[in-house]
Order: C-alpha cells, then sequence, then structure tokens
C-alpha cells in the first residue's frame, strides 16, 4: 500500500486550490522549513521560533530564497499564562539542538542545556 507523502500532499492541495494558502503559520522553524518553503514560495510565511540561536539562519535561509517571511521570536502554546523555554541538546554535544515550553521550570529534564 502507498502512503502520500507530506510534500506531495501538500502539492496536491495547491494544485487543487492554488488561492487557497495565501499565508503560511510555521511554529517550530527552528533552521527553516523545507517542504513549506518549496510548496509555497509565493506565500507570506509567519515564522514562530522562541529560541534566538536560530534567528540568523532563519533570515538568511529565507532572504536567500527570497520568500516573504516575518519572524516572530516567541513560543506559542495551547495555555495561557507564564511558561518557560527548556532548551536542550539531544545529540549530547551541549549545542541547543530543541526545544520545549513548559509551564514550571525542571531542572531534571533529560539533556538539558538551559532554561529560559
Amino acid at each position: 500500500m502507498r502512503y502520500p507523502k507530506l510534500l506531495h500532499a501538500l502539492s496536491l492541495f495547491k494544485d487543487l486550490a492554488p488561492s487557497a494558502c495565501k499565508v503560511v503559520i510555521d511554529i517550530g522553524v527552528q533552521h527553516r522549513t523545507p517542504f513549506l518553503m518549496q510548496v509555497f514560495p509565493d506565500s507570506f510565511h509567519h515564522l514562530f521560533e522562541p529560541v534566538s540561536l536560530y534567528f540568523e539562519a532563519i533570515e538568511s535561509s529565507y532572504s536567500r530564497a527570497n520568500i516573504a517571511h516575518q519572524l516572530h521570536g516567541l513560543a506559542l502554546s495551547d495555555r495561557g499564562g507564564k511558561i518557560y523555554l527548556h532548551k536542550k541538546s539531544n545529540d549530547g554535544t551541549g549545542r541547543v539542538t530543541h526545544s520545549e515550553v513548559l509551564e514550571q521550570r525542571n531542572p531534571d529534564l533529560e539533556n538539558l542545556v538551559e532554561i529560559e
């Protein structure tokens, strides 16, 4: 049995309704989201990323691709109130590779580098 891949599914969506996606909302960009950049290069991209370490790479990637965008340096959540950004190094190098937002500080979180 064959299953469509994400890139293929988005391309089909765009072909079926070309004017339906004028704006892309991308949550947790990290460096870039290649499949959204490839399928929707003419759409305006709102990019949400809380880790400032990635801002320069994001701006560079989207500017080089000539994609209209706005970078929002914040995390989005389905809950209100104060949250804490936990930066983690899941590859063991000590550099930040992932982040997670939690309602309380958790200094015991595996691979933790920093809490903001």
